[in-house]
């Protein structure tokens, strides 16, 4: 049987490579999006060419006010469409990351020397921060409509040409859509996805939980850096039956996680940099990025101060490779392989 230790090593761990799968399932859904953004360029380009073709554009101008009402349906019938897509494929992706969780958190719980069988996943509708992706779907593309209409509606007023309109609705495209209505849409869509993929991923191990009719004790781990919230920090330590108190995320980009106890004995738990220390110097630069980790190491580093590292993402056989040791400590096969 695995020491508390070594669960709370592999869970937390866990948790971080969580948050770098969530960063490629949020690159693929903004992929999508971004095939929409040649049909908003054609759009800036064409209400630059009206604006300069009748010398700008009057409040009073009933056919000026249908076309720019025409360019602003097409623009909602592109993005519409990038959206579904892109929701498409995020809904499939969060469901492999919910199927190998349940067989994560299996392995994890056999080697501790439990006997757990690998429940079947139920998928239905799974709220995300109180709705559900449908319902994310449709709020982030209305937001993001609205900015893209009102960046239009200021391009035209101010009769800006079409680099200055392209720049304005879609920022610089070199930099991610810096500057441009687009960003806000970024963001959003990345934090919903990083949540979400929490989210789907605490609902395989409740659903373990509960088909296996297991009991005992978990204890809420939160990292501890200068990004930890009060509420998440609050937890932190304190030990909830399973089925039973809070059960992360708790708020967007929560990073926290819930460990089972081993034995009967409420554990101390390491402090950030405590837990950074014991892990190998590959796993630390997992954590904290190649320099990051060099840093560390040489004694220079702040962790108290941590920012995540410019992870590129992670997909799931490369995560059920990282974690191979988790399977073979259970005696199960390691998926993907």
């Amino acid at each position: 049987m695995e020491t508390f230790d070594t669960i709370l090593d592999w869970m937390v761990m866990h948790q971080v490579r969580l948050m770098q799968l969530s960063i490629l399932y949020q690159a693929q859904a903004q992929q999508e999006l971004d095939e929409t953004e040649a049909e908003i360029g054609d759009i800036a380009a064409a209400v630059a060419a009206y604006i300069a073709s009748v010398g700008g554009l009057r409040l009073d101008d009933a056919r000026g006010a249908a076309f720019i009402q025409t360019q602003v349906q097409r623009m909602r019938a592109a993005r519409n469409e990038g959206f579904v897509v892109a929701f498409n494929r995020l809904s499939a992706s969060l469901g492999q990351a919910q199927a190998y969780e349940a067989q994560f958190y299996t392995a994890t719980l056999r080697a501790m020397g439990q006997t757990v069988q690998p429940s079947t996943i139920v998928s239905g509708t799974v709220n995300v921060m109180g709705d559900t992706l449908d319902q994310w779907q449709e709020r982030l593309l209305n937001n993001d409509m609205q900015r893209l209409k009102m960046g239009l509606n200021l391009g035209v007023r101010l009769g800006e040409n079409e680099a200055a309109l392209r720049a304005r609705l879609l920022g610089q495209s070199a930099l991610g859509g810096i500057g441009g209505a687009v960003e806000a849409t970024r963001r959003e869509l990345d934090t919903l996805v990083r949540t979400a993929t929490d989210v789907f991923a605490d609902l395989a191990r409740v659903q373990i939980d509960t088909g296996n009719g297991l009991q005992g004790r978990e204890v809420y781990v939160a990292i501890l850096d200068s990004r930890t919230t009060k509420l998440c920090a609050g937890y932190h330590g304190k030990t909830f039956e399973v089925g039973r108190g809070p059960r992360p995320p708790l708020h967007w980009y929560c990073r926290s996680t819930r460990v089972p106890l081993v034995g009967e004995r409420t554990p101390s738990l390491p402090s950030y940099r405590e837990w950074l220390n014991r892990l190998s110097a590959r796993d630390q630069d997992e954590v904290l990025g190649p320099r990051q980790g060099a840093s560390f190491r040489a004694g220079t580093l702040a962790v108290e101060g941590f920012r995540e590292p410019a992870w590129r993402g992670l997909d799931l056989k490369r995560l059920a490779e990282r974690e191979r040791h988790v399977f073979e400590a259970a005696g199960m096969d390691v998926p993907f392989q």
